[in-house]
């Protein structure tokens, strides 16, 4: 259940986006920068993760009942 090439570059540009908009309300630090951008670099990824998973779940709850 590897990622594809879109679902890393936009958390890679989710990570940059919000790091950058929470580290200038932040005060500026580039310690903050990193932490904001793997904190939500590592939630899209994730959430991505979670998605695909429910979707296996699904495809084979309705392959159990529906044959």
């Amino acid at each position: 259940m590897g990622f594809t090439k879109s679902e890393f570059w936009l958390s890679v540009y989710m990570g940059v986006a919000f790091s950058l908009l929470f580290t200038f309300f932040a005060g500026g630090s580039i310690v903050l920068f990193v932490a904001y951008f793997m904190a939500m670099f590592m939630w899209t990824l994730l959430s991505y993760f979670i998605v695909k998973v429910l979707g296996k779940i699904d495809f084979y709850i309705k392959r159990k009942i529906w044959g």
